[in-house]
C-alpha cells in the first residue's frame, strides 16, 4: 500500500474513479463520499457528546507546524513509558510507508501514526494533548481504524511496554489483543530499552 495514493485519491472530486491494482491504497466512495466537505482531505465525525471531529491527513511539506505542536506535547517521557523516544525527523518523514493523521475539533488534538512494516501491515503510535478526554480519543481512533481497514489494511499492531497500563487498556478499548511479549525497542525509536523492560505486542486484524 503507498499512502501517498490514499492522500492523491482524496484530492480528486471523483473519490470512487480510482482504478484497482495492486499495493495501492483505494478510496472507496460508499466510506468517504458522506462525509467529504469543502477539503476533500477531511473526513468529519460525531462523537457521543455531539462533539465535532475532524480527521486530517497530515503532509510533513505543508503542516510542519502542527507536527512539531504535537511533538512538543511529549516533552520528555514518562516513567512508567519508558526512556526511548524517536527523534523529530522520523516522526516528520516523507517515508511513504508513513502516514501521519491529525484529530481535530477546530483545535489540534491528537496525532496517529502508521508505519507500514509489511504490505498491508501497519505499526501504530499516537500522542495527544493532557486536556482531550479519553472518550474523544477513543472515537477518532475507531474511525482511523475503520478507514485504514476500509481501505486495503489487514493487520494495525502496537508495541507496548507491559507496566504502561493506560496505554495497554486504550488500546483493548480499541479492540486490540495482546500477544508476546517482547524486549525490543519499536520501530520509531532510537534508543534502545533496557534488556528488562518488556513490551506486550498488541494486534488488530481487519
Amino acid at each position: 500500500i503507498a499512502w501517498p495514493e490514499l492522500l492523491t485519491s482524496l484530492t480528486v472530486s471523483d473519490v470512487g474513479g480510482v482504478q484497482s491494482r495492486p499495493e495501492r491504497l483505494h478510496v472507496r466512495r460508499e466510506r468517504f463520499a458522506p462525509c467529504l466537505q469543502t477539503r476533500p482531505t477531511v473526513a468529519k465525525i460525531v462523537c457521543k457528546d455531539l462533539l465535532m471531529l475532524e480527521l486530517r491527513i497530515l503532509d510533513p511539506l505543508v503542516d510542519e507546524e502542527l507536527f512539531h505542536t504535537a511533538w512538543d506535547w511529549r516533552p520528555s517521557p514518562k516513567k512508567h513509558v519508558g526512556t526511548n523516544r524517536a527523534p523529530f525527523e522520523s516522526f516528520i518523514s516523507t517515508d511513504p510507508r508513513q502516514i501521519v493523521i491529525g484529530l481535530f475539533n477546530g483545535q489540534f488534538l491528537a496525532a496517529f501514526v502508521f508505519y507500514e512494516f509489511e504490505p498491508r501491515k501497519y505499526e501504530a503510535h499516537y500522542t495527544s494533548r493532557k486536556d482531550v478526554s479519553r472518550e474523544t480519543l477513543i472515537q477518532g481512533g475507531r474511525e482511523i481504524i475503520k478507514a485504514l481497514f476500509d481501505n486495503g489494511a489487514v493487520e494495525i499492531t502496537a508495541g507496548i511496554m507491559a507496566r504502561n497500563r493506560p496505554l495497554r487498556r486504550f488500546v483493548e478499548e480499541l479492540g486490540f489483543i495482546a500477544g508476546q511479549n517482547d524486549t525490543g525497542s519499536d520501530t520509531l525509536s532510537s534508543e534502545s530499552e533496557p534488556p528488562t523492560q518488556s513490551y506486550v505486542k498488541y494486534v488488530l486484524n481487519g
